[in-house]
């Protein structure tokens, strides 16, 4: 574990906050998908190896994120005491397979006592091959057209989920669809780092933490820490162990701790690398060596 002591204060008075992050993340008891979710949703694909399964949607993953990122939800429906079980939505992409449910889930706001609610559209196929976690969505409530063009407007079930990090499930979820560590690492980067290049030899990513220090503040820094473990969190919730994700996060975790020793002046003594990274691991693209 590590502590670090940081002052916050005004020309008046300084208050010191104490703050204890692990040394790493701790992975999940790695759990074995099976084709059974994938079979309930396509009966067809009951044969079907899952990883065969898993490669498929990864290369359709960028045209279905594109898909439900541009489906339109009325925005009225949030704001109603009761959400409808059941919601129109509007495609302006028709390029693959529409989105078969709505998730919907709650984010409390406690500074100004109200909960915000966010609807997003996915398809379920997406996460029965990478989530083990995740509850058994149902059969959407009516058959979708047979032809569906930009304008076309269809019905899904809303399905209540819960999620351990709403402000970084969508950053999350265009992960297990796209399976791109490089922009995944970006965006966990990207207030501390906006030109992101990085070699994960030990000594490279100290040397690369203490250049960064010079870039951004502390609270920028604890800003990406809760940004990266948010993450984290949503993946422990949908119980998805996935090699790049999971590099990806721990070589973030390490360079924003370093980060962190640096501008408090903690010492991680004998912390030379938080993760020996396993074979699967140095397959991810993004992983870089010298």
């Amino acid at each position: 574990m590590g502590v670090y002591y940081i002052s916050r204060g005004s020309q008046d008075k300084s208050v010191t906050v104490s703050i204890t992050l692990p040394w790493q993340l701790q992975r999940p008891c790695k759990q074995v998908l099976t084709n059974t979710r994938l079979v309930q949703i396509n009966s067809t694909l009951g044969k079907v190896p899952i990883e065969y399964v898993q490669d498929k949607l990864t290369e359709l993953g960028p045209t279905m994120a594109c898909v439900t990122m541009h489906s339109q939800i009325n925005a009225e429906v949030t704001m109603e005491t009761i959400l409808p079980c059941c919601v129109h939505v509007r495609l302006k992409d028709t390029s693959t397979e529409p989105p078969m449910h709505v998730l919907t889930m709650h984010q409390h706001m406690p500074n100004v006592h109200w909960t915000s609610v966010s609807l997003i559209p996915t398809h379920d196929i997406v996460w029965a091959a990478n989530s083990t976690m995740l509850p058994k969505l149902g059969c959407p409530h009516r058959a979708l057209p047979s032809a569906l063009a930009p304008g076309s407007e269809i019905t899904l079930p809303v399905i209540p989920m819960h999620v351990a990090d709403v402000p970084t499930f969508p950053m999350f979820m265009n992960y297990i669809y796209t399976k791109r560590v490089d922009i995944l690492f970006v965006h966990l980067m990207s207030d501390v780092a906006p030109n992101v290049v990085v070699q994960t030899a030990p000594h490279a990513i100290v040397a690369y933490a203490k250049q960064l220090t010079t870039m951004c503040s502390v609270a920028t820094i604890l800003a990406q820490v809760q940004f990266v473990h948010g993450i984290y969190k949503n993946a422990i919730v949908f119980g998805v162990y996935d090699a790049g994700l999971w590099a990806t996060l721990d070589l973030t975790w390490e360079i924003l701790l370093h980060m962190l020793a640096f501008v408090t002046g903690v010492r991680l003594d004998g912390m030379e690398s938080v993760h020996d990274m396993a074979e699967d691991d140095i397959k991810s693209p993004l992983l870089l060596t010298e």
